[in-house]
């Protein structure tokens, strides 16, 4: 049944490329908010799978969903910024054409962004189809607390791209570069921070789809080298000395880099990590307590990659100035559990 159409308070910017198989999910998804006042601006990037067809039958059914279509592939970025210009709402929230959202996000994102001076926000997430990890859960509901916002970015994104909405104006003014493809969402975010603080919502408003035949999957030697330029950028915004030896070491640290570690590369990540802390303290760039557990989860992620187990990675570990309380218990036991029988006789000798 067709819904009457008024002016949308959110705009939901969906960007499709060859989506068929997930898209009716992912638009139903939208659909079924308990926040209702919205539109949906899809804009097909030229796909030559059935995506075209579902869409064209999904917006004869409900009138708040806006089609729009590339003559020719043009690629997520340039889709993104000719959305941006599409959407009417106040309020502009992204969505992955395969990812899935709790019908409460909108409503939640929304309240957030009304009752505070925050100009976006994201929300906690789970990943799907794979079983979700309790470790990793609670690392990532820690890291994104609002007051590690910030030291947070210099390693890592600080938001989840799908689950992002912002008001509609500071959106605009931001854009997505060019100059960084595979990182348009972190390069993006590294520049809305210097505007305004984030804050995502605590609860797990986003499912998002994981896949080996993602663009980021594909094309991880490009999105290295955006995240790379990034970092020469904060570590420039931030007055922080480097080597290009220390550019490639804080690259071992970034979460799209999946990297089994040796170790000799977390002697290298642990020695630049202490120099970042030196830094820190001596120029009092973040709060020194903050950033000593963002660097304390930083060396637990890099840790978990790593190539070899058993004690000798646990020795690794646990003498790291990162080793701290935070850090689960049944990581260390993982780590023991690693060990071949006769580093783990050792144990009792």
């Amino acid at each position: 049944m067709n819904k009457t159409y008024c002016t949308p308070l959110i705009s939901i910017l969906l960007p499709v490329y060859n989506a068929a198989s997930f898209l009716s999910e992912s638009i139903k998804s939208i659909l079924q908010q308990t926040h209702t006042n919205l539109e949906i601006i899809v804009i097909d990037d030229g796909s030559t799978d059935q995506s075209w067809v579902i869409l064209q039958q999904m917006a004869k059914q409900d009138r708040r969903i806006r089609l729009f279509q590339n003559k020719k592939n043009i690629g997520l970025i340039r889709t993104l910024n000719k959305g941006l210009l599409l959407c009417t709402g106040e309020y502009i929230a992204r969505m992955d054409a395969d990812d899935i959202a709790h019908p409460e996000r909108l409503e939640k994102q929304v309240k957030v962004l009304q009752q505070s001076d925050y100009q976006f926000c994201g929300t906690f997430y789970q990943f799907f189809p794979t079983a979700p990890n309790p470790v990793l859960n609670r690392l990532r509901r820690l890291e994104l607390q609002p007051q590690y916002t910030h030291p947070r970015a210099l390693f890592f994104t600080p938001l989840i791209h799908p689950s992002l909405m912002a008001k509609t104006d500071f959106y605009r003014s931001f854009r997505y570069s060019e100059d960084f493809p595979v990182c348009e969402d972190y390069e993006l975010f590294s520049r809305m921070l210097q505007k305004s603080d984030c804050i995502n919502v605590l609860e797990p408003l986003m499912k998002v789809r994981l896949s080996e035949e993602s663009v980021s999957a594909k094309y991880k030697s490009t999105q290295l080298q955006s995240i790379a330029k990034i970092y020469r950028r904060q570590f420039e915004q931030y007055s922080i000395p480097y080597t290009e030896e220390d550019l490639q070491t804080q690259l071992l640290i970034s979460d799209s880099n999946d990297k089994q570690l040796t170790i000799n590369d977390l002697s290298e990540i642990n020695n630049w990590l202490i120099r970042l802390k030196d830094i820190n303290e001596q120029q009092s760039i973040f709060d020194p307590n903050i950033f000593q557990e963002v660097l304390s989860v930083a060396w637990f992620k890099c840790c978990r990659r790593a190539s070899i187990g058993g004690l000798e990675l646990y020795k690794t570990y646990t003498t790291s100035p990162f080793s701290g309380d935070m850090i689960p218990l049944s990581f260390q036991v993982d780590m023991l559990l690693r060990a071949s029988a006769k580093q783990f006789l050792r144990l009792f000798r």
